[in-house]
C-alpha cells in the first residue's frame, strides 16, 4: 500500500490547484468571473469574454474520479434508443416519398429536398464497384471481436472474420477479385482449423469520454464491414474534393469563416446535437443513388447490442461506421446549398450556390439570412440543433466551428484541462506538459510574450514538476505537446523568470555535429506483453505486401516495399519493418528506461534549424 502511495498521485487535487491559479491570473484585469457570458460588457469584449471561458471551461472536460462513469453511460445509450425511436416515425414519412405525403406534405421542404437529391446525385455521380474493392483498406482501430491491442494487418485478416450477413457476399466476391489478397490471407491462416467468416447480427455499442456532464457513444463495427465501410469512406472523400470540399483542409477553412462571420455577422455557424445518430436509413435511400444506397445496406450494420440486448437500427449508423462522416458531411451541405437557393428564389439552379456555404461534419456554415429556414428544415428531418454552440444572430459577433471560437474577430478558444491517462507518477510529468504547453500559447495571446512567464500558472505547473523530482525536457515545436515544453525560444527567459527560482531541474541537450542536438523527451507505448506488436517471426509478408503495393504513394509504404523485396530475395528479418518513424527525426529514437508500456523516456537526434 505505501508504495502504490509513492507510485501514485492525486490528479484532482492538481486540477483544482492549477484552476485557482488561472483565476488567481485572470480576475486582476477587473473582469466579472462567473456571471452570464451573455452580459453587455462580457460578449462585445473579447479580453473579458476569454477571462470568463477559460475560467468557467478549464474543468469542463475533466473527467473527476467522482463522477459516476456508469450513470453517464446509461444516460448515453438512454438518449441514443430515443433518437432511434424518433427516427423510426421520420422513416415512415418517407415511406412514400411524394410530395402531398409525409415530410414532402410541406412544400418548402419538399423542394429543398429535391434540390439536395439532385446536388448529391451530381456529387457522388456512379459507383462502380472495381473502385470500390480497390479503395478497401484496414482501420487502425478495434473491431468486433477483436481486442483493442490487436489491430495489425494479421490480426485483421485472422481467422474466423467477423462481419454480417449481407457484408460475407461482398467479401467473397472481393478475394475472388483480387486475387493477392485471397492468396495472402489463406497463406497466413494455412494453420487455422476456424472457419473463414464469424456471422454476427451487427455491432456493438459502447461509450467514451466526452467531457464531464456526458459520454460518447460509438459502435464497434465487424471487422469485414469496416474493410469494406472503408472503401466507401474513400471514395466519398474524393468525391468531396473534386467538389471544392478537401476535408483534409476543412477545419482551417471553417476557422477562416468563423474569423469573417465574428466580423461582419454575414455568415452563421451551426452545430447539432448527436448529428451523427440522426441521419435516418430513409433520408439516405431518398438523396443518394440507388447503386450508393445498396452498397451502404450492404456494409452497415442493420442492428446493435445494447447493454445486452439486440437493437433494431432506424438511424443509418453511429460513429464508428466508416462512412457515416462523410455520408453526414454530405448530407447536410446538400440540405444547406439547397436550402440557400430556395431562399433566393432559385431551386432548380442549386449548382449556382455550392460556394455559399461550407461543410465539416455536422459544423455547418452558411449565410446568415438562410439560418433560420436551414434550422426548420432540419428539425423536420429529425436534427436537433445544439443552440449552446450554434451562433447565427445578426447583431452577435461571436462564431465558433472545428475547435476555433472569434470574438469580433479574437480567437477566444480557451484552453481544455483533461484527466491524465492513469494516476501514476509515470503519467503526471506528460501531463504537467501538456498543460503549460496548451495554456501557455493562449497566456501569450492574452498577457503578451513578457508578461505571461510572469503569471500564476506557469509556475505552480513547475513547481508540481519539482516536487515531484521530475527533471523538466525541452523539445522542438513540432514534437508532441506531452512530449516535453515546447519553448526552445524562451528557454532564456524562463531559465532566470521560474525555473532557478524555483530550483527545477532541466534534463540535458548534448549538442552533436552539423546542426544536431540529442534530446529526452516522454513518449507513450503499448504495452508488448498484451500482444500489440507482430512478433516479426510471424509477420505476413504477402500480406503487408499487398496492403503496400495499394498505397505506394505514401513514402512509407515504399519503405515497406524495398525492406520486404530485400528479405524476399536475401532471406534477411529487418527491424525496418517497424511502423516507427519520426519524419523530422535523423534516427530512429532510443528508449531510456526499461519500462515497455505506458509513459516512457526516450532520447532522439533532432535537426535544429
Amino acid at each position: 500500500m505505501k508504495n502504490d502511495k509513492k507510485c501514485s498521485f492525486q490528479p484532482d487535487h492538481v486540477a483544482k490547484r492549477l484552476h485557482q491559479c488561472l483565476i488567481r491570473d485572470l480576475n486582476p484585469q477587473g473582469f466579472h468571473l462567473g456571471g452570464s457570458e451573455n452580459t453587455p460588457e462580457v460578449l462585445y469584449d473579447p479580453s473579458a469574454y476569454f477571462a470568463n471561458h477559460q475560467s468557467t471551461c478549464f474543468l469542463k472536460k475533466y473527467k473527476s474520479s467522482d463522477t459516476n462513469q456508469e450513470e453517464l453511460a446509461n444516460k448515453c445509450i438512454q438518449k441514443f434508443m430515443d433518437i432511434n425511436a424518433n427516427a423510426s416515425s421520420i422513416n415512415h414519412s418517407f415511406a412514400y416519398p411524394t410530395f402531398g405525403s409525409g415530410v414532402l406534405q410541406d412544400d418548402v421542404v419538399g423542394r429543398i429536398l429535391v434540390a439536395a437529391r439532385w446536388l448529391i446525385h451530381d456529387l457522388v455521380g456512379d459507383l462502380d464497384t472495381q473502385e470500390w474493392f480497390k479503395a478497401c483498406d484496414v482501420s487502425s482501430g478495434t473491431t468486433l471481436g477483436l481486442k483493442f491491442e490487436k489491430t495489425n494487418i494479421e490480426d485483421k485478416f485472422t481467422y474466423p472474420i467477423t462481419c454480417t450477413d449481407t457484408a460475407k457476399g461482398a467479401l467473397e466476391l472481393l478475394f475472388s477479385w483480387d486475387h493477392q489478397l485471397d492468396c495472402s490471407v489463406r497463406e497466413m491462416n494455412r494453420y487455422s482449423d476456424s472457419p473463414r467468416y464469424r456471422i454476427v447480427p451487427g455491432s456493438r455499442v459502447t461509450t467514451v469520454d466526452k467531457d464531464d456532464r456526458a459520454r460518447r457513444m460509438i459502435a464497434i463495427e465487424p471487422t469485414g464491414n469496416m474493410f469494406l465501410q472503408l472503401g466507401l469512406m474513400t471514395i466519398l472523400y474524393k468525391r468531396l474534393k473534386l467538389f471544392g470540399l478537401d476535408l483534409s483542409s476543412l477545419p482551417q477553412k471553417h476557422a477562416e469563416l468563423a474569423y469573417i462571420g465574428s466580423i461582419t455577422s454575414k455568415v452563421s455557424t451551426i452545430d447539432f446535437s448527436s448529428a451523427s445518430d440522426s441521419v435516418t436509413t430513409s433520408l439516405v435511400s431518398y438523396l443518394f443513388p440507388p447503386d450508393w444506397v445498396k452498397a451502404f445496406n450492404i456494409c452497415r450494420s442493420p442492428v446493435t447490442s445494447c447493454n445486452g440486448e439486440e437493437l433494431y437500427l432506424d438511424v443509418y449508423a453511429t460513429m464508428g461506421n466508416a462512412t457515416t462522416f462523410p455520408i453526414e458531411t454530405i448530407v447536410f451541405y446538400a440540405l444547406a446549398v439547397a436550402t440557400t437557393a430556395y431562399y433566393n428564389d432559385n431551386p432548380l439552379s442549386v449548382g449556382q450556390f455550392k460556394g455559399y456555404c461550407s461543410v465539416f461534419g455536422d459544423d455547418v456554415i452558411l449565410p446568415t439570412d438562410v439560418a433560420d429556414l436551414f434550422i426548420l428544415v432540419s428539425s423536420v428531418l429529425g436534427f436537433s440543433v445544439n443552440r449552446e454552440k450554434s451562433f447565427f444572430s445578426r447583431e452577435g459577433r461571436f462564431r465558433e466551428s472545428c475547435g476555433s471560437d472569434f470574438l469580433s474577430g479574437r480567437n477566444v478558444r480557451p484552453f481544455y484541462l483533461k484527466a491524465p491517462t492513469s494516476s501514476r507518477k509515470s503519467s503526471l510529468e506528460p501531463w504537467l506538459y501538456s498543460i503549460f504547453n496548451g495554456t501557455l500559447e493562449k497566456y501569450i495571446s492574452y498577457f503578451g510574450p513578457v508578461k505571461a512567464l510572469y503569471q500564476s500558472l506557469p509556475r505552480e505547473v513547475i513547481r508540481i514538476a519539482v516536487e515531484n523530482g521530475i527533471d523538466l525536457k525541452f523539445v522542438p515545436s513540432h514534437y508532441p505537446d506531452d512530449s516535453g515544453i515546447k519553448a526552445f525560444d524562451l528557454f532564456d527567459r524562463l531559465k532566470a523568470n521560474i525555473l532557478d527560482p524555483l530550483k527545477a531541474k532541466v534534463s540535458p541537450v548534448y549538442l552533436g555535429q552539423h546542426g544536431t542536438v540529442r534530446i529526452r523527451y516522454t513518449r507513450f507505448v503499448y504495452s508488448r506483453n498484451k500482444g500489440n506488436t507482430v512478433d516479426l517471426c510471424n509477420r505476413s509478408d504477402e500480406l503487408r505486401y499487398w496492403h503496400a503495393l495499394r498505397q505506394a504513394s505514401n513514402q512509407q509504404n515504399l519503405n515497406y516495399l524495398h525492406v520486404i523485396l530485400a528479405r524476399k530475395t536475401l532471406c534477411l528479418r529487418s527491424h525496418a519493418l517497424l511502423s516507427d518513424y519520426f519524419y523530422r527525426t535523423a534516427i530512429e529514437p532510443r528508449y531510456l528506461s526499461k519500462k515497455v508500456g505506458g509513459y516512457v523516456v526516450a532520447s532522439s537526434i533532432v535537426f535544429m534549424n
